[in-house]
């Protein structure tokens, strides 16, 4: 099998969660499936022991009401996430120049892995280009994935990958939830930085690979390494 052959092959594997545990060949790895401005993880994979997780969620935003004229409720412009909001797969908001909306997206992994895990986040960032938004990652947990080459790494979807900084998951960590965004939220540019009916969407993705696979010039453990096998940038 040829090396391209052999890509296509890990491809086709990490789209379903490549599992593995004795007796089979494919690289321990899972992959969280897009949603706009959030999470949802895909299950299946046995990174994690028996009754363990692996999720993304955050909570929904609510419009700030304020009263008309005539007495009658309409939104703001504003949004809030209240104590008791459900958690969804998508948002959609009226950004209204200059506010700052909350965003909590999160990481949670409960349980244990069988075997130590790297932890990775895609951004697919679709207003750079206009530069109509501003978020950060959180720089306590998060720092830009580069290559043996100093170049950023990306991710299947053509995003920034990023590496959770604190080290693997592994078989003696219940790792909890683990933030994504700086100060939970987006900021959205000013008028003249939107323009009317400006649109923008930033997508996140999330992947949980083994700590360490072969390649031809032997074992690595280098995450950048281990990211490009299992997810190749398509």
């Amino acid at each position: 099998m040829d090396r391209r052959k052999k890509i296509l092959a890990l491809t086709a594997l990490a789209a379903v969660c490549m599992t593995s545990v004795a007796g089979s060949l494919s690289y321990l790895a899972e992959s969280a499936g897009r949603v706009e401005n959030t999470f949802i993880a895909s299950g299946g994979g046995r990174l994690l022991a028996a009754g363990g997780s692996f999720t993304l969620t955050e909570h929904e935003a609510t419009p700030v009401m304020v009263r008309d004229a005539s007495g009658n409720e309409i939104p703001s412009g504003a949004y809030e996430i209240l104590p008791d909001a459900k958690t969804v797969t998508g948002q959609t908001y009226a950004a209204v120049p200059g506010i700052r909306i909350p965003k909590d997206p999160v990481i949670e992994i409960s349980g244990k892995t069988e075997l130590p895990a790297y932890l990775y986040v895609e951004v697919v960032d679709q207003t750079a280009e206009n530069e109509n938004m501003d978020w950060r990652m959180d720089e306590e947990n998060w720092t830009l994935l580069l290559t043996e080459e100093k170049e950023m790494a990306r991710g299947p979807h053509g995003g920034q990958v990023y590496f959770y900084r604190k080290g693997v998951v592994n078989d003696q960590t219940e790792q909890g939830r683990i933030n994504i965004l700086q100060d939970q939220e987006i900021v959205i540019g000013s008028a003249s930085d939107t323009g009317t009916g400006a649109k923008g969407q930033i997508n996140f993705y999330g992947y949980l690979t083994q700590a360490v696979t072969g390649t031809e010039d032997g074992n690595t453990t280098d995450p950048a390494a281990i990211f490009q096998i299992c997810f190749p940038d398509t």
